[in-house]
């Protein structure tokens, strides 16, 4: 049996300028990841274009909402629509559906677990590693890199954000993945994890998966 680990980074508030340097760094260190996109955030060629070259660099694209707004405040109608128009968006873009659903600030209470028909992605970064403002302490790089390290695990969903401007993000992952790589970590795109750990994911109703392990 192999001793090898495996984990996926997910990232959430894309296409945007940042993404494509997160592609080029992942093509660097051969990795893969899924990226979580906001359907509203898609409007340009440039945009679909960016999508495209992640699909075909072994990433996966996922729904994470239309507008990213409160979901639980909506109506079913509502929570329909941020989740079919996304869906479509997607499709149209790079020729496949979205298999996974992360819910905007990972607020899954009410009914969307019962509208959404998709599996819930939850995850972690040990930090909040979408802020970027300047002077906070999530803009220390060595803040992020702690952050990772602490919550890591074999199964593990790391949770990021390629959102326009985070480029301390795309600087985070110059120095984690090489950094698990030699602590025997692979990195795989969400829907090849699954795979691997021999689960499927709607086995589990009603629960953001954080870590993809059998119980």
């Amino acid at each position: 049996m192999s001793d090898k680990k495996y984990c996926a980074l997910t990232f959430d508030d894309g296409p945007s300028d940042t993404t494509k340097f997160i592609l080029d760094i992942l093509k660097f260190y051969n990795c893969t990841a899924s990226f979580f996109v906001i359907g509203d955030r898609i409007k340009t060629d440039d945009q679909k274009e960016t999508m495209r070259k992640a699909v075909a660099q072994g990433c996966t694209i996922e729904n994470h909402s239309y507008t990213h707004g409160k979901l639980i405040e909506m109506s079913d109608e509502e929570l329909l629509e941020e989740f079919n128009k996304t869906q479509e968006i997607v499709y149209d873009a790079v020729g496949e559906y979205p298999q996974f659903f992360r819910a905007p600030g990972l607020n899954d209470k009410g009914r969307l677990y019962d509208v959404i028909p998709l599996p819930f992605a939850g995850g972690s970064a040990g930090t909040a590693e979408w802020n970027s403002r300047l002077g906070d302490v999530t803009s220390n790089i060595d803040e992020r890199i702690k952050g990772i390290l602490s919550v890591v695990c074999d199964g593990h969903i790391i949770l990021m954000h390629d959102c326009s401007g985070n480029y301390l993000t795309a600087a985070t992952l110059r120095y984690i993945i090489p950094k698990l790589k030699e602590e025997g970590y692979e990195f795989v795109n969400l829907r090849e994890l699954f795979r691997i750990k021999g689960i499927d994911p709607k086995s589990a109703s009603r629960m953001q998966w954080k870590d993809v392990v059998k119980e």
